[in-house]
């Protein structure tokens, strides 16, 4: 009896761990679903963050990690990324496009057919491309990164900064939003098509490991750019001195060929172009 009985509870105990694996196995899948905001926060840090690190090591193959425009870019997919997009896909565009989630439940095969329901996908899209991210993203980048990274900016000059910031996005309104239509109009279609609602912010943290690179590129290494630019005006600037010095010592050079030079004589023809002995 004892055997058979220990010989059951060994049989059985597989059986009841399998069940617990798949129940915790449920419950973590159906965590998007029962916390989106959380997972899409969680999601959007890792993404962001992960972008520009490798913007820094692979792209711009820094020797050392610049960890507060990482921490940046980390706490804007959290807040922005994670909080406020949530509450533009899901919470207004519903409210917007009223058929979406009817849309979404949808077999693939029917949504074909539903004219109303892909025209409203479309909608989506050229309302997250055209007018969230143009009009709401990008100034909130901009103007956040500004406040976080540069302490000469508009923690010291306030207003007046805000609007240099935005008159510069404003010249460069067109190059960004080029880049974002060819990136995000493919991918608004699968997001707006094909996943459900509650997969949109984690959706767009996945795909966006590779839009965090570009903006990254773009817009994080601004100081970076802005030393290249600067070295390479000092250089224009000093450009005609050393044409200059170049043609001074190629006369130098011409009268001195041919003849014994010596120390004094070489001097003395150097003195003659302009050039003193130190």
């Amino acid at each position: 009896m004892l055997g058979a009985r220990m010989a059951s509870q060994a049989l059985n105990r597989p059986r009841c761990d399998v069940r617990r694996l798949a129940a915790e196995a449920g419950s973590a899948l159906s965590f998007p679903k029962r916390h989106p905001v959380l997972f899409g926060m969680g999601c959007s840090l890792v993404k962001m963050s992960a972008g520009d690190l490798l913007t820094q090591k692979v792209v711009e193959q820094r020797h050392e990690i610049d960890w507060r425009r990482t921490t940046f870019f980390g706490a804007f997919g959290v807040l922005y990324m994670g909080g406020i997009q949530y509450l533009v896909y899901v919470k207004l565009f519903s409210r917007m496009f009223p058929t979406a989630e009817r849309f979404l439940a949808l077999p693939l095969s029917q949504r074909l057919k539903d004219t109303r329901g892909m025209a409203e996908a479309l909608g989506q899209v050229a309302m997250d491309v055209w007018v969230h991210i143009p009009f709401m993203y990008f100034p909130a980048f901009l103007l956040l990164k500004d406040l976080v990274l540069n302490p000469n900016g508009i923690r010291s000059k306030g207003t007046t900064q805000a609007q240099e910031i935005l008159a510069e996005y404003a010249s460069e309104f067109f190059e960004l939003n080029w880049a974002t239509t060819r990136f995000f109009v493919p991918s608004g279609i699968v997001m707006f098509g094909l996943m459900p609602m509650h997969l949109r912010i984690p959706y767009v943290a996945c795909i966006g490991l590779v839009w965090a690179s570009i903006l990254s590129y773009m817009k994080g290494g601004d100081e970076a750019q802005e030393g290249i630019v600067d070295a390479a005006r000092k250089a224009q600037h000093s450009m005609p001195a050393h044409l200059r010095t170049a043609d001074g010592l190629g006369r130098a050079l011409s009268k001195l060929a041919g003849d014994w030079v010596t120390e004094d004589s070489f001097w003395q023809v150097l003195r003659s172009e302009g050039f003193t002995r130190s």
